[in-house]
């Protein structure tokens, strides 16, 4: 069986850095990245590459809801743009209620939102599930 392969964006060095960590050692293939537009362009780089096909290569995205520039919201908004990447799964991780949370365009309960701090064995147990 292959592993799960995800997409980590967390602008904090030694949160991405542990959780990347303890993701591939669980057994999931991890690519981590610092920041929403790093993201954004590497799957829109992909889609443009593989355009007529369903060959995505992540799974899902595990992405921070809050960081400089291009917020986890945003990203998921601007990947949803693109047939590709519509039905990725999008796991959000934030320090935020999930009340607090509203972005116009994305209904919430098409995201899956991690509290901090992370229960890595919750979280686990999601991401198995979501694929």
């Amino acid at each position: 069986m292959k592993p799960i392969r995800i997409l980590l964006v967390e602008d904090d060095d030694r949160q991405r850095d542990q959780l990347a960590r303890f993701l591939n050692k669980t057994g999931f293939s991890v690519t981590a990245v610092r920041d929403g537009l790093t993201a954004l362009n590497m799957c829109l780089a992909h889609a443009r590459n593989a355009a007529g096909t369903d060959d995505r290569p992540f799974d899902l995205l595990l992405t921070d809801y809050d960081m400089p520039g291009i917020s986890g919201i945003e990203l998921t908004e601007l990947l949803r743009k693109s047939a590709l990447w519509r039905s990725l799964p999008v796991f959000l991780i934030t320090g935020h209620h999930p009340t607090a949370l509203r972005w116009p365009n994305i209904p919430l309960d098409s995201l899956t939102v991690v509290g901090k701090p992370v229960d890595l064995d919750r979280l686990t147990a999601a991401l198995q599930k979501a694929v």
